[in-house]
């Protein structure tokens, strides 16, 4: 009916869920940072023990070093914190935060959905569940695209809802 037909066109969006990334992309990121900082806390010390700089500089230079780290670890836990996988009654939205004020946003609507598929991508993965996520769009000719989101927790069960919202 033109009611149905009028309905369908205006729909109104709800997110009916949010999946942030999974932690492990953060602790990754942490991790290596954290190294990092440390090499260069070490190096300093190294330099410090062969007296080439004077020991309130080497402890300065410590605790800039010690800042400017865990300055990092929080801008990567900004990023990973504000990164999601969004599902709503009528699209998937992936939205993925690279650096300040640069945003990496695709969409895909469930009337072009082809198919859907996940992938547990490691050993690490399977252990701690986490994977990609593929909603595929287009034809062949077109390459298949779509989304394809990366780092996401429980990717079969993902899977699952969205082929059970695209069924309805």
């Amino acid at each position: 009916s033109t009611s149905s037909l009028y309905h369908r066109m205006h729909q109104v969006e709800n997110t009916l869920g949010k999946i942030q990334l999974h932690w492990m992309t953060f602790a990754q990121k942490a991790v290596a940072s954290g190294l990092i900082g440390l090499g260069v806390i070490l190096l300093l010390f190294a330099a410090g023990t062969f007296q080439l700089l004077g020991w309130f500089i080497v402890v300065v230079l410590i605790l800039i070093t010690i800042a400017a780290t865990a300055g990092y670890i929080r801008y990567r836990h900004h990023l990973w914190d504000t990164s999601c996988l969004y599902i709503t009654n009528t699209r998937i939205y992936l939205e993925i935060n690279r650096a300040f004020g640069s945003k990496y946003a695709l969409d895909t609507y469930y009337s072009k959905l082809r198919d859907t598929a996940y992938s547990y991508n490691s050993f690490t993965g399977k252990i701690f569940k986490f994977g990609t996520f593929f909603a595929r769009t287009g034809n062949e000719e077109h390459g298949g695209q779509g989304i394809m989101a990366k780092w996401i927790p429980y990717p079969d069960i993902v899977r699952e809802y969205v082929n059970y919202l695209y069924a309805l």
